[in-house]
């Protein structure tokens, strides 16, 4: 039997790019650990959002990893285990299962998802799983029934933003809910290697049908990178947490300008005096890519037009001579 939670389970609407932090499956019935398999053509790795989109299934069919690395795991689409397949992930990693989304094994004792070096997942035990289901440092192991590894419930709480960003010298903080029946209080905490975290801050929950706004700045100095994270906790006592996001010590201001955002039908993408050459990416929050093109210093800047694209929030990457220079948002109305 799963374990029933009788409220909330936090759901993340959207998931905040860092460097290199967003990455989705492209394909269909592909190898994890298969480079081309993702959109940005590397596995997932330490601290990245990973995104499977409905109708996709990716294949896990070793040990994947050996470095236990911290993901945050939002599956839409199928992960499909095959004998020996093995997904052994830190204790900061979270495994959500949306709707329609699906884990599946061959039933053997051979495929496995660990957190923490705890079983969540074992074929012979769990076999078929569905969403809407979680699993994390929290949830039980495996091992008293088809899922037991696994927490499920209703969505209650829905986060449409998180925020961290650097600014002088400080990390601001911000993020909204969509809404939040039965919240009880939001800690916002910090840690330098993704493992040992400190909580900086709390604050009880507006519990506004319509949701809510909350900013925090961190005083101290940014002398070293810092990740950010929220623990949600609900008044029957649940707990859960949001993904990560990394403020960077060094992080410089981007030099790109985007007008006019929001926008209804296009966008104007100017790039500052030091921009040579590279290209720039705009995803959906599936993590599907829906323009792509390069661009030269000649150029000064690229008009994307947008008039047949769904409304909503998309991610614009920009990379000068092969390195990342980071994300901007752009909104669709």
């Amino acid at each position: 039997m799963k374990k029933i939670i009788s409220g909330l389970l936090l759901s993340l609407s959207y998931c905040p790019l860092i460097w290199g932090g967003n990455i989705s499956l492209k394909q269909n019935n592909v190898n994890w650990n298969n480079t081309s398999s993702w959109n940005i053509n590397r596995m997932p790795q330490n601290g990245d959002t990973v995104t499977i989109p409905a109708g996709l299934t990716v294949v896990v069919n070793n040990n994947v990893y050996t470095n236990a690395p911290n993901l945050y795991l939002k599956v839409k689409g199928t992960i499909s285990f095959q004998p020996n397949g093995k997904l052994d992930l830190g204790i900061s990693s979270v495994v959500e299962l949306l709707a329609g989304g699906t884990i599946l094994s061959n039933s053997t004792g051979s495929e496995r998802i660990l957190i923490g070096g705890v079983i969540k997942y074992k074929g012979n035990n769990d076999g078929t799983i569905g969403g809407y289901a979680l699993a994390n440092s929290l949830s039980p192991a495996s091992g008293s029934g088809a899922g037991s590894g696994f927490l499920t419930g209703t969505l209650e709480v829905t986060i449409k933003s998180f925020d961290a960003v650097k600014l002088n010298n400080k990390a601001y903080i911000n993020w909204q809910t969509a809404s939040e029946k039965d919240a009880d209080y939001f800690e916002l905490q910090r840690s330098q290697n993704q493992n040992n975290w400190e909580t900086v801050y709390r604050i009880k929950a507006f519990n506004q049908n319509n949701g809510g706004s909350y900013n925090y700045v961190d005083t101290d100095p940014l002398l070293h990178d810092l990740y950010f994270r929220l623990k949600m906790v609900q008044k029957d006592g649940g707990i859960t947490y949001s993904s990560i996001s990394l403020v960077r010590q060094n992080e410089t201001k981007s030099k790109i300008s985007i007008y006019p955002n929001p926008t209804q039908d296009y966008a104007i993408v100017s790039f500052g005096d030091s921009f040579r050459s590279g290209s720039i990416q705009l995803s959906n929050f599936e993590g599907q890519v829906v323009y792509k093109k390069p661009i030269t210093v000649t150029q000064g800047f690229v008009k994307i037009e947008m008039s047949t694209f769904p409304k909503g929030t998309y991610i614009l990457d920009i990379t000068d001579r092969g390195k990342k220079l980071g994300a901007e948002k752009i909104i669709l109305r």
